[in-house]
């Protein structure tokens, strides 16, 4: 058996969870494939990601993109900073305004 926090007992030993404490609910994961229980909105087997459609893993979790429908591609956006993916002429963190000559 595995100490707690680790998985994969095998041969060669077992290995560090290493769940994010950020995007988890705890430190301990599955003992067979490593996935450790994140919060909402998180992905990743470590949970170090956020889902599509949110940004900016912190504590607590993973903030909304909150993308305008009309002016934006889809409903993502960059992971780092939450700007939004805008149509040619739209521009703004959210892609909510007009760009000039447009």
């Amino acid at each position: 058996f595995c100490l707690p926090h680790h998985y994969r007992f095998s041969m060669a030993g077992c290995s560090y969870c290493g769940c994010n404490q950020l995007g988890s609910l705890s430190q301990d994961c599955d003992i067979d494939t490593g996935q450790c229980e994140c919060l909402d909105n998180i992905v990743g087997r470590a949970c170090d990601q956020c889902q599509d459609g949110w940004w900016g893993l912190q504590v607590g979790g993973c903030l909304p993109c909150n993308c305008d429908d009309i002016g934006s591609v889809n409903s993502s956006c960059d992971a780092s900073n939450g700007q939004c993916y805008c149509k040619p002429g739209v521009g703004g963190l959210k892609c909510n305004q007009c760009l000039p000559l447009f």
